[in-house]
């Protein structure tokens, strides 16, 4: 495995938030996550395929208000194949109904 920046807050200090592939989406409502604003929470990861052309993998997050409360809700699936082409889908909905 090859690690070329540490996970670790404290160790990143020019743009904690580049972590690899992620999806940019300033603001939610006037819920800032860019950054890191508010919580994206990570409820499970599920490996589709494990081998092959293409692996796949598919992460169901829930992305949090200011209060903590849920907002939105994202299912990712990423297709990695031999020719290092990444198919990255997301598709969001929103967690509660806003009156």
């Amino acid at each position: 495995t090859v690690v070329t920046r540490s996970l670790e807050r404290e160790a990143v200090t020019d743009h904690p938030h580049h972590k690899g592939l992620w999806l940019s989406v300033d603001e939610v409502n006037e819920h800032k996550h860019w950054m890191e604003g508010q919580k994206i929470r990570t409820e499970n990861v599920e490996i589709l395929e494990a081998e092959g052309d293409p692996a796949s993998f598919r992460v169901h997050n829930t992305w949090l208000d200011k209060n903590g409360e849920p907002l939105l809700n994202e299912t990712t699936t990423v297709r990695i194949h031999g020719d290092r082409t990444i198919a990255y889908d997301v598709s969001l909905s929103p967690a509660r109904d806003e009156a």
